[in-house]
Order: C-alpha cells, then structure tokens, then sequence
C-alpha cells in the first residue's frame, strides 16, 4: 500500500515474468491515473487508506461508494514502533457511510519471533479502537525488510499468532515479485485468502488478472471525483474482505428497528462466524474460514502428520509454542507449529525430545 513500493512491483512483474506478461503492460516510472467512472475498468469493490490519505470524511467514503465501493481495509500500524493516527477517523467515517470495514498491518518483521511481536502490536490495535474479532485483518507482506530468513515461516507465525489471539478471518497482501524474491508459498495460506498486487499499464474489465486468489489490487493511482488524493484500488472475487455485508446490514437494521428502545438488543456475533461443515472434509482444507484440520467433517483436536512433520490441531486450529499432551507423553509444538525434537530450550529451561522421530520429552 505504499506507492513508491507499488511502483517497484509493477517493474519487477515485469521482469520475473510469472504471467507471461508483456513488458507494455507494466511500465516501470509509473502507473496509470485512473478516475472512477471510466468505461472499460474493472471494478472498485475495494478501497485500502493509511494516514497518507488523511482523515477522509463520510462524504468522501459516500463518493467511493458511488463509484461501487463497497469495503475500505484501513492502515492500523507497521511494525512495532508505528499507530496510525487517523485510523480510528477513517473507521469511523467509513462505517457511518455504509461501507464494510477491515484492517491492515504493514509488516517489518525478520523471524518467526518478530513477527509474533508484530502479531500482537497489531491486534492490540484491533482492540484499542473496538474492533470485533469478526474482522478481516490483513497481512501487507511487501517491504525489502522482511525478505530475510524463511519468509513463509515468518508469515505463518504471523497468522498463527492473530488465530491465536481470536482473529481467524485474514488475508495475505503480496505481490508476484515478492513471491519470485523469496520463494513465498502462498499455497498454505488458501488462494481465497490472498490479495494480490499488480498493476496493467491499460486495466480493462476484459481482463481480469489473477482470479484464482481472493482479491486483486490492480491500481495505486486512482482518483475520485470530488475527493481528494489517489487512492489504491481492488476488484473482490469473493475474499473475505466483502463476507461481513450480511452482518453490517444486520447492524443497520437493528440501530432502525431499536432507537427508541432504551437497551437495545446486541447484533454482532460475540465469536468468528464459522463456515458450516460438510460430511466430505478431510485433512487439512482452507474451509472459506481459515486452514482446519477436518476429520470426517468434523474438526480435529490431536496430533496429525501433513507434509513431512507432525502438529497439534485444537478445533481443527493448528496450534503452536506450547506443550501438549497424548498417549501418556507430553510433546512440544514450536513457532511454526511443528512437534520439535532433540534438545530444546523452553522458557530458558533445557528439555530433551530424543532423535529419533518420536517427539515425546524424555524423563532424564
């Protein structure tokens, strides 16, 4: 969400050639001025802001809304040094317009370690500015600084520790460069879950780059009329970014239907809204809510084996930096969820989980 970064990416797409795409259609020193209302563009359905773009009014988000908006993911922090302080503004702004409002944090993070820092400086946040648990938080996976190391661990944990915390509905924002660069395995996160950037030199709703994955970015420089600055721009292809209208609706309805009760009844799910479960899921599936580990449709708690190494499922959640206990052994699931083995320190303790792929902590 950082247009200079953007302008990097579109060069870069360019370069590595995921698409096959042709070097007209991205151009290196800039990106095409868009203004809401042209024919031929793919749609506006979502819109991202951060203090770059001021406080922004209710008018200005009815305006958007015009134009088709229909959700807007706001900048909460970056890092663990940085707040937003027009974040809460724009929330409020936003909501008051009609729009369905997420979040997004800009991440700085090197290690799994950093990144559950991050993690919790973000959803701190969430919870400062009264944010239900129910809402989309995205992940905004771009910067050169968080090339380092396993980066797909590194995102993981990230996305460990918000699931953790409560936060189950997320999207990963990345670019096809970035994945070339560091080898990101989108895959684990589920392809519904990933918002895609890139930017044609000529965007045209014939067109349509990169449906297999949740949303598509395709714009930083677009303008509306009557408001002020440019703005970043995605079409939704069913992400969860737009799942949250029937309850926003819901909410609506009920502020009418209840004003002049003196204790209105309460609208919003006190837990994440889950997918209902089919009879024919098995094994670890992105169920449209999150990655679970489903045992004949229904979620699983214990130990299963996926890709080469075993982890711990808790409602179907995979679980991570904690002891757990089966068969009579206690076991250890580190930062990527992973039962570990050998010698291990824990909370500055030393702890032996012998060599020979059983995992379980010796006595001695």
């Amino acid at each position: 969400m950082n247009n200079l970064k953007k302008i990097v990416m579109i060069a870069a797409t360019s370069i590595v050639g995921m698409y096959a795409l042709s070097t007209n259609d991205v151009t290196a020193n800039s990106v095409p001025n868009i203004t809401a209302g042209e024919a031929n563009k793919p749609r506006m359905d979502l819109v991202d802001v951060s203090s770059w773009n001021k406080t922004l009014s209710v008018t200005d988000f009815q305006k958007m809304k015009a134009h088709g908006v229909r959700g807007v993911i706001v900048k909460l922090t970056e890092g663990n040094y940085y707040v937003s302080p027009v974040a809460a503004t724009q929330i409020s702004n936003a909501r008051t317009a009609g729009l369905i409002v997420s979040a997004y944090h800009y991440a700085k993070y090197r290690s799994p370690q950093e990144a559950y820092q991050e993690a919790d400086y973000f959803a701190n946040q969430v919870q400062k500015l009264g944010l239900p648990t129910t809402t989309v938080l995205a992940n905004d996976l771009e910067d050169s600084q968080t090339q380092a190391g396993n980066v797909t661990n590194n995102a993981l944990a990230f996305r460990n520790r918000l699931t953790a915390l409560g936060y189950q509905r997320q999207m990963l924002y990345t670019a096809p460069y970035y994945i070339s660069q560091t080898q990101l395995d989108v895959n684990l996160f589920g392809n519904r879950n990933i918002w895609m950037a890139s930017y044609p030199y000529n965007p045209t709703s014939d067109n349509l780059w990169h449906q297999q994955y949740g949303a598509w970015q395709w714009n930083s420089n677009t303008n509306f009329p009557g408001v002020t600055g440019v703005f970043d721009v995605s079409v939704d292809y069913g992400s969860q970014f737009l799942a949250e209208q029937a309850t926003t609706t819901n909410v609506n309805d009920a502020i009418q239907n209840n004003k002049h009760e003196t204790q209105p009844k309460p609208v919003l799910p006190t837990k994440p809204v889950e997918k209902k479960e089919s009879t024919h899921y098995q094994g670890y599936i992105d169920d449209g809510t999150a990655w679970r580990w489903y045992e004949k449709g229904r979620l699983f708690t214990g130990f299963r084996f996926y890709r080469g190494a075993y982890y711990w499922f808790k409602n179907g959640v995979r679980q991570v930096n904690q002891w757990e206990s089966a068969w009579g052994y206690r076991y250890y699931v580190g930062f990527d969820g992973r039962a570990v083995q050998g010698l291990q320190t824990i909370n500055q303790k030393q702890y032996y989980f012998g060599d020979n792929e059983t995992f379980y902590l010796r006595t001695n």
